[in-house]
């Protein structure tokens, strides 16, 4: 058994919330973390038997009252509740980590999955919880396999652009920017797309790219056309340090599509896996330091840390690699970097030099153990100066898990912090 985790996270400073007597759905992958109110935009079929466990949350707030009953955060299965979960039921007016860490299901090929949450009615009139991490643990019989999932989307004319393989759609025209350098062997396959509006009058084409050329999986929607179209027949072999991503290329001269899903399954035979975070304008300004989540991406920052930190407390995890690219950078004093937090403590760092943009890499080995939270944190460190990261993410790969206290062992990975 190959085991990853499928991280989504929401990287904007307003969390996203959900009210009273309501039943939302997310997307279950490697993605974005957005609210929505129908199923079927959201769901996303995965192509191997597996088993989906470890079923996680952090809540940031919470203002249902106490006698309002609890919140259902559940993981559906084409469309419906599975009899064994996995499910968490988060008492009103509480906030942290959830996880249910005993119920599991197995799906098979073709079983369609997402997240949902479901809230009790309230004394309140207008109470809400509010979130930035969902993930889990999916475990198959074969290989290691991820979910990448593009989310939301705009509309243009006449024109190509691209995005990166998870995260919030960023629509942009510089593939560069959205290119994600893959440090895992395997295979792209089984491109998925949502189409929830069009009134083109043109096709699109929706495509897998790898190193600025033209991948072999391709969707082409039909002008005025909806609903899920997919492409199970073409694969893209990604080796050590190919560049992949999507395009979207708009035909019409008039009209819009509009879709709120675009995913792509990464299955190698190496357990390791990637988590992509994709942030249309991720720019920081002044002297400060901002936080992201693991997986997701966004608009702006996050300056409480605490909220962007995450766990699924299923395994050791190895980070071997950080990549990230920048796209702008006037800032003309040090340290300037992007890094992985555990515990609120700098494990993995890479530092930008003064007003440099381009590509960045960190690669080694470090641990990662249960029950320990970690983020992404990004310093500019020049006043009055700013910096865009436009993508950034990590390569993972989990391991049988220990049984010892790992919190005291936090202060050993600073030995491993990267320059």
């Amino acid at each position: 058994m190959a085991k990853s985790i499928l991280y989504s996270g929401h990287g904007s400073s307003s969390a996203p919330s959900v009210g009273k007597s309501l039943t939302r759905y997310f997307h279950c992958g490697d993605s974005g973390l957005i609210v929505e109110i129908t199923e079927t935009y959201l769901k996303v079929p995965y192509y191997s038997t597996g088993t989906f466990s470890n079923l996680y949350i952090r809540v940031i707030t919470n203002s249902f009252d106490g006698d309002d009953g609890n919140i259902v955060f559940k993981l559906r299965v084409n469309s419906a509740d599975p009899s064994s979960g996995p499910l968490i039921n988060i008492p009103a007016a509480t906030t942290g980590e959830f996880e249910d860490t005993t119920n599991t299901v197995s799906i098979s090929s073709g079983d369609y999955i997402n997240y949902c949450m479901v809230t009790p009615s309230s004394i309140l009139p207008s109470p809400t919880i509010t979130f930035r991490v969902m993930n889990v643990s999916f475990d198959v019989s074969s290989n290691t396999i991820v979910r990448h999932v593009a989310v939301d989307s705009f509309s243009e004319n006449s024109v190509t652009r691209y995005t990166a393989l998870a995260g919030p759609y960023s629509g942009d025209g510089t593939e560069v920017n959205r290119q994600f350098n893959m440090k895992a062997s395997g295979t792209l396959k089984n491109l998925y797309l949502y189409v929830t509006s069009n009134t083109a009058v043109s096709s699109t084409d929706f495509r897998i790219r790898k190193n600025a050329a033209n991948g072999n999986s391709l969707i082409t929607v039909a002008t005025l056309t909806t609903g899920a179209f997919e492409d199970v027949t073409n694969t893209d072999s990604i080796a050590v340090d190919d560049d992949a991503n999507y395009s979207v290329t708009y035909n019409s001269a008039s009209g819009s599509i509009i879709f709120s899903t675009l995913a792509s399954e990464f299955v190698t035979t190496t357990g390791e896996f990637h988590s992509i975070c994709n942030g249309s304008s991720y720019t920081l300004s002044g002297f400060i330091v901002r936080y992201a989540t693991i997986g997701g991406g966004g608009t702006s920052h996050i300056s409480n840390q605490t909220h962007a930190r995450g766990e699924n407390n299923s395994d050791e995890k190895s980070i071997a690699s950080l990549y990230t690219y920048v796209s702008a950078n006037t800032s003309n004093n040090t340290p300037n970097y992007i890094s992985v937090n555990q515990e609120a403590v700098i494990v993995v760092q890479i530092i930008i030099p003064t007003t440099t943009t381009g590509s960045f890499e960190w690669t080694g080995d470090v641990t990662f153990y249960p029950n320990l939270d970690y983020n992404y944190a990004m310093q500019c460190a020049a006043a009055g100066k700013s910096m865009t990261f436009t993508i950034w993410g990590i390569k993972l790969q989990l391991f049988q898990q220990t049984f010892f206290d790992h919190h005291q062992h936090v202060d050993k990975h600073e030995e491993a912090l990267a320059y």
